[in-house]
């Protein structure tokens, strides 16, 4: 009877290990779990799927929008379930389209970037959901017209009511802002040079090099690295030289924008006879500020990651000089980092 009984006893403790109550929940519960997993699983892999990096840079034919093509490459190949994609774009369209989320990350100016947080011109409004990233470059307002062409200076433009034939990049980008603005000190507007007999044409790099090329303009404004490459190669074909800014202007600048004056040694087009003065600002990428934190974490590790350094910096010896030092890629930020981003530049040292 002792022995029934333990048997019993034993299987009456078998019946409560597999069937009692407390168990009986954890069972249910460990079921649903494992019926729930690849649901959940597969959840998660669709919205990995559906978050997508669209990246806006510069126009066509530009220094920029090979870099934005290279890092949105980088982007397919090292997250396996992100979609990316680039477009050409300008400074201040790329701010608002950020801004918006019409685009998750693209490159603008350091003045643009402040106005554009300050909601100051050309800016109706505070755009409060983009955030700092790196900066990637310095670049330089450059007015640049034939060697050939009979005017020496704004001055001469405006005192002899010269008939230019100019071209700069669309409205939305710093180049045709920096073009209204230079010429507006001295007067002269969009509608007076066609009063006068000239034009003001829009377009790519590329476009505006046909253009010059094709003598149907004689000078050009772009913002971009120095030497220009569309410049350069224009320069080929028909000598061209930077317009001189005069310390006025130069001031101007300077209080407006921000922008720093810099001595270009002549010949770095051919037409130059001699140095020029001009203005550089830096030139940054930004993202908005919905992406996740460990996102942009973990695309700052990849971008800096030696092997697709060493591609980006490639592209360019300006990028190269300002990305192969992660102390300069960190400053001259004027608004919040993402805070993947002061994540990633603490842990290397870059900031504090």
């Amino acid at each position: 009877m002792a022995a029934k009984s333990q048997t019993e006893v034993k299987s009456y403790e078998d019946h409560i290990l597999l069937e009692g109550p407390g168990k009986r929940g954890m069972l249910f519960l460990l079921v649903a779990l494992l019926i729930s997993a690849p649901i959940l699983a597969s959840e998660a892999r669709a919205a990995e799927k559906a978050q997508s990096i669209h990246i806006m840079m510069g126009p066509m034919g530009g220094t920029l929008y090979p870099v934005g093509a290279l890092m949105a490459e980088i982007l397919a190949k090292n997250f396996e379930n992100l979609r990316s994609s680039v477009s050409p774009g300008g400074s201040i369209t790329n701010i608002t389209a950020c801004n918006e989320n019409k685009a998750q990350m693209g490159h603008t100016t350091s003045e643009m970037l402040l106005a554009a947080w300050e909601g100051k011109e050309p800016f109706n409004k505070e755009h409060k959901k983009v955030r700092g990233m790196f900066k990637i470059m310095e670049m330089a307002v450059q007015f640049v017209i034939a060697d050939d062409s009979p005017v020496k200076s704004f001055a001469e433009i405006r005192d002899k009511n010269y008939p230019l034939k100019l071209a700069t990049n669309p409205k939305g980008n710093v180049a045709e802002l920096m073009a209204r603005e230079i010429l507006g000190q001295y007067g002269i507007t969009h509608e007076k040079i066609k009063e006068w007999g000239g034009r003001v044409s829009f377009a790519s790099h590329a476009d505006m090099g046909f253009l010059y090329r094709d003598r149907h303009i004689e000078a050009m404004v772009l913002y971009t690295s120095l030497p220009a490459p569309v410049f350069v190669e224009s320069d080929l074909v028909r000598p061209l030289r930077l317009m001189p800014m005069d310390d006025s202007l130069l001031g101007f600048l300077k209080k407006s924008y921000g922008l720093e004056k810099q001595v270009v040694a002549k010949g770095v087009y051919k037409g130059m006879k001699g140095d020029t003065s001009l203005v550089t600002g830096g030139i940054l990428i930004l993202c908005n500020s919905d992406l996740r934190e460990d996102l942009v974490y973990r695309m700052m590790k990849v971008f800096f990651e030696p092997a697709n350094l060493n591609r980006i910096t490639g592209m360019n010896a300006q990028i190269k000089e300002c990305l192969t030092s992660a102390n300069k890629a960190a400053q001259g930020i004027p608004i919040p980092y993402d805070p993947g981003v002061e994540r990633f530049f603490k842990e290397i040292g870059a900031l504090k």
